[in-house]
């Protein structure tokens, strides 16, 4: 490998192997923590499903879903299910996405519409199981149940 150095302006310099820059002065004492940080942020970003450029996830703009392992209740009854029509299959091997119908979700003051989308199956075999709304055995309240993977 070849080596080079570039003179900047104001006296810095940027040198090292040919591919690989290592840089000096005052923006090397900032850039390098930058750079070496920027992997963590990458892979925490995809954490989050709704962080924009990890791809398609379910937004909904002013609040947030729940944790899956929250309980869902209300005194109220949802209201009966909208009629949708699934929309067209993501590009995938045959049978890795299975629709997930669109559901009433409880915000704590009142029932909003979730659409249907597209789930990835985890493992073959394994077979989705739609979220239900239903009353508790003393018939007071309603409990959601979200969907899953059995």
């Amino acid at each position: 490998m070849s080596l080079f150095k570039t003179a900047m302006p104001g006296g810095q310099s940027i040198s090292g192997r040919a591919g690989l820059p290592a840089i000096s002065g005052r923006a090397g004492l900032l850039a390098r923590p930058l750079l070496l940080a920027l992997p963590l942020l990458l892979g925490l970003s995809a954490c989050d499903p709704n962080f924009p450029w990890i791809g398609p996830g379910i937004q909904y703009p002013g609040w947030t879903l729940p944790p899956v392992d929250t309980t869902i209740s209300t005194p109220n009854a949802p209201p009966a299910p909208q009629a949708e029509t699934a929309a067209p299959i993501p590009q995938g091997p045959a049978g890795y996405f299975v629709w997930d119908p669109g559901h009433w979700h409880w915000t704590g003051q009142e029932f909003v519409w979730l659409g249907g989308h597209y789930v990835e199956r985890p493992y073959r075999g394994s077979t989705w199981v739609p979220g239900t709304w239903a009353q508790d055995e003393s018939k007071t309240v309603w409990i959601w149940t979200p969907g899953h993977w059995r």
